[in-house]
């Protein structure tokens, strides 16, 4: 599993927007991205195509 995560933490797309995957287990994983302000929606909230990268990603 941490040459998954090794591998995912490689991609130019994680790269790019900070997103890194901590750990990966049998039925879990924890990933951290963190909130900038370009990745909120004009409402002030969590963009959707960012909860769906995160929810993609674990």
């Amino acid at each position: 599993m941490v040459r998954v995560a090794a591998a995912l933490n490689d991609s130019p797309f994680y790269k790019f927007i900070r997103m890194r995957v901590v750990r990966i287990d049998e039925g879990s994983s924890e990933v951290h991205l963190e909130l900038r302000p370009e990745y909120k929606n004009i409402w002030g909230s969590v963009h959707g195509g960012v909860a769906a990268t995160l929810l993609d990603t674990s």
